[in-house]
């Protein structure tokens, strides 16, 4: 894997949302970064062309360390706004024909790393998880979500009109009941029942728990042109 020179993506931007530790959720959803937007602190991040795909083992080398990553999360669970605990740090790229995330989350304790999830789309409220949302029109409104555990489970869903589906434990907050179905409150809808192609691999290590993602473009709806910004939130 390899960054082409002198050539980068377009910006992903969205505001960084994490649970104490490396509990990354969504919950704030797709309203709080329209509300980041307006008060002008909306942080930007780079998705970085690749010659090369990566090789998705679940861990992060020094290939994806020549990436910026995106960091300095906070927390929104207990401590609404305060710094998170650990460290968390989050590497875009891509290829012509797929986007690579990959992900560490620094752990002081990786012994007390809790996976206890073993199937698609299972429940990720009492397990660690890394959730990502990709607003892929940045129009605030409509998303996809992609998350997994330490154990390398592939969990995806659609958010269509804002995600307001579900007050606790449900969209855009990944986790939800585990059952499937589309969960609806007014216009908003969350749809479990989307599954996508895409790949996912985990690995517990001295540094924490790590994961790389492989999602192909083909697998999403996006506007297409050069230089567009995705919204996305971690």
């Amino acid at each position: 894997m390899k960054i082409k020179p002198n050539k980068r993506a377009g910006l992903l931007r969205k505001p960084y949302h994490i649970a104490l530790g490396c509990l990354l959720v969504v919950a704030a959803g797709l309203q709080a970064q329209e509300a980041a937007r307006t008060s002008g602190r909306v942080p930007r991040m780079r998705a970085y062309v690749l010659e090369n795909a990566p090789r998705i083992d679940g861990l992060i080398d020094d290939e994806w360390m020549s990436i910026e990553p995106a960091s300095g999360f906070i927390q929104q669970l207990p401590d609404e706004g305060q710094p998170a605990s650990e460290r968390t740090e989050v590497r875009i790229g891509y290829t012509s024909k797929a986007l690579y995330i990959g992900v560490i989350c620094f752990d002081s304790n990786p012994g007390a790393i809790v996976s206890n999830q073993s199937r698609r789309d299972g429940l990720l409220l009492e397990t660690d998880s890394i959730e990502i949302l990709l607003d892929t029109y940045n129009d605030d409104q409509n998303g996809y979500i992609f998350a997994t555990t330490p154990a390398g489970i592939e969990y995806d869903g659609q958010v269509i009109h804002g995600g307001q589906a579900r007050q606790t434990g449900g969209p855009p907050r990944a986790g939800g009941t585990g059952q499937g179905g589309a969960q609806r409150g007014g216009a908003s809808v969350f749809n479990l029942n989307w599954d996508s192609v895409w790949k996912v691999r985990s690995q517990i290590t001295e540094r924490g728990w790590e994961a790389e993602f492989e999602i192909p473009f083909r697998s999403l709806r996006y506007a297409t042109g050069g230089d567009r910004v995705w919204g996305i939130n971690f």
